[in-house]
């Protein structure tokens, strides 16, 4: 999504996400999520792709492996309960059992570290 975002603005977007990110080299989704927070349209725009990408990866992840309990963690979680309902909205428009099979999507209790930790405990 970041990379989404430096294209964006290499093409000229205007957004205060470069006010954050100081260069198009740095932009994160730190720096947009900061610009999120300020109404910004492309980081609107970024946000709500990403959303879409991931709400319809939810959704094959739920037909090829018959899941319907979700859990987001990691940097997903900076961005906010704004982008989990997006994600969770897409997942929705794409899910044809969702009326009888409704999924669940939850916070991974260990929030932001729940990707590093879970890499972690793989190494052995």
């Amino acid at each position: 999504m970041a990379k989404y975002a430096m294209e964006r603005i290499q093409e000229g977007a205007e957004s205060r996400i470069l006010d954050h990110a100081g260069t198009v080299a740095r932009i994160d989704m730190v720096a947009v999520g900061k610009a999120l927070a300020e109404d910004d349209p492309l980081a609107i725009e970024v946000i709500e792709r990403g959303a879409e990408y991931l709400g319809r990866m939810f959704q094959s992840l739920y037909q090829i492996f018959d899941i319907n309990v979700f859990v987001y963690g990691g940097g997903v979680m900076k961005l906010g309960e704004r982008f989990i309902s997006r994600i969770i909205a897409a997942y929705r428009r794409y899910s044809q059992m969702e009326y009888r099979y409704p999924a669940q999507f939850l916070p991974a209790e260990l929030g932001d570290n729940a990707g590093m930790i879970g890499a972690a405990l793989l190494v052995k």
